[in-house]
C-alpha cells in the first residue's frame, strides 16, 4: 500500500508543479493544502478527491487511474472549492445538493480555462451511475447559489 500511496502522492505533486508553471493562481493555492491519503475500499468516504479547506484528500486508486492532465484538472477542481469558499458559504443548505451545484459552477469555469476533466460531461438528465464530471452549459456564468436554487 505504501508504494501505491507514494505513486499517487508523486502524481499529485507533479500536478501541483504543472499548475505552478502553467496556472500560478491554482498552483499557489494547491500548495496550501496538505495531502491526505484516504484508504480505498467499498466503505471509503472519499472514492475520488475532496477538500475541507486545509486538506486535499485523495484515493490512490482513483488518482492512479487518471492521466496527468486529468489529475491537474481534478486538483484544480478541488482547490476551486476552497477559492470559492464553498465550505463557508453553504450555510444551512443541503450539503450534497450544494456540492453538486458547486461542481457545475467550477467545472464550467475549468472547461473555459482549458483544463482536462476525467470522463464525459454529466448533466442532471444523465442516467444514474454515469461516470464523468458534472457540466451543463445552462449553468454557465451562474453562481453556486443560483445553481442550487434551480
Amino acid at each position: 500500500m505504501a508504494n501505491t500511496k507514494g505513486k499517487a502522492e508523486m502524481a499529485i505533486t507533479r500536478a501541483r508543479t504543472v499548475l505552478l508553471v502553467g496556472n500560478p493562481f491554482y498552483g499557489v493555492l494547491s500548495l496550501q493544502l496538505e495531502l491526505v491519503e484516504v484508504p480505498d475500499g467499498p466503505m471509503s468516504w472519499c472514492p475520488t478527491m475532496a477538500v475541507n479547506g486545509s486538506h486535499l484528500f485523495f484515493s490512490p486508486k482513483f488518482t492512479l487511474g487518471l492521466s496527468e492532465p486529468e489529475i491537474v484538472g481534478v486538483v484544480a477542481h478541488e482547490i476551486t472549492h476552497c477559492a470559492f469558499q464553498h465550505m463557508t458559504r453553504r450555510g444551512q443548505r443541503d450539503p450534497e445538493i450544494w456540492n453538486i451545484a458547486g461542481d457545475f459552477v467550477i467545472n464550467s469555469d475549468l472547461k473555459k480555462a482549458g483544463f482536462t476533466l476525467p470522463g464525459s460531461p454529466i448533466t442532471m438528465k444523465s442516467p444514474p451511475g454515469t461516470k464523468g464530471y458534472l457540466y451543463d452549459p445552462q449553468y454557465d456564468g451562474m453562481s453556486t447559489e443560483e445553481v442550487y436554487e434551480r
